[in-house]
Formats: structure tokens, C-alpha cells, sequence
């Protein structure tokens, strides 16, 4: 299976057809809540649709994203598809590890 980046108990594995194949073959007993690719010095977020929800960015910082007027636009909000973490310090370190298992650090 792919690589699993957890962040506030939502999964997202890596590459396109991550989605699909988890629901052949579960991944902690449950389907992925999205996917994830690595994109520059971060990593870019999508929902099981496919649409670009945010990233994290080198740096460790998670962010939403939004298409406006053809360019993408980067907000400190949490995406939707994450949801708001109990505290910052588990935000941070999720996002920490993320980048470490993408080789982003």
C-alpha cells in the first residue's frame, strides 16, 4: 500500500489513485479521506474527489487553498477535509511528520 500521512485522525496516501485502490484494500481498517503528492519544497493535499485542498508547506505550516481567478491561493485556514486539531502542537507535529516521510526534511 502507499505511504499514509495522518493528520487529525484523517488519511491521506500518496499519489492519484491512492483513493481508489483503498477501497480494495483498507488502510487502517477504513478508506483514505484523500491524497497527497509532493509539489516543490511541500506537500499538496486533495479530498477523495481529487480537488487541491491545501498542503503543508516546507516550512511545516498547513494551509487551505483556493482557486482564485485561475492562480491558487494559499490561507492559513485549515482545510475542510482536515478539520481544526485539538492543539497546535499536534498539528505541528503531524505536519512534521509528514514531511519526513515524504523526504522533505
Amino acid at each position: 500500500m502507499t505511504a499514509v500521512i495522518a493528520l487529525n485522525g484523517k488519511q491521506f496516501g500518496h499519489g492519484k489513485n491512492a483513493v481508489v485502490e483503498s477501497l480494495f484494500s483498507q488502510v487502517n481498517g477504513r478508506t483514505l479521506d484523500g491524497h497527497w503528492i509532493k509539489s516543490g519544497h511541500g506537500i499538496t493535499l486533495f479530498d477523495v474527489a481529487g480537488k487541491r485542498v491545501g498542503g503543508i508547506n516546507r516550512h511545516g505550516v498547513l494551509h487551505s487553498s483556493t482557486l482564485v481567478g485561475g492562480r491558487w491561493w494559499h490561507s492559513y485556514a485549515t482545510p475542510a477535509v482536515v478539520g481544526e486539531h485539538e492543539s497546535y502542537g499536534e498539528q505541528v507535529r503531524e505536519c512534521r511528520a509528514a514531511l519526513e516521510l515524504a523526504g522533505l526534511n
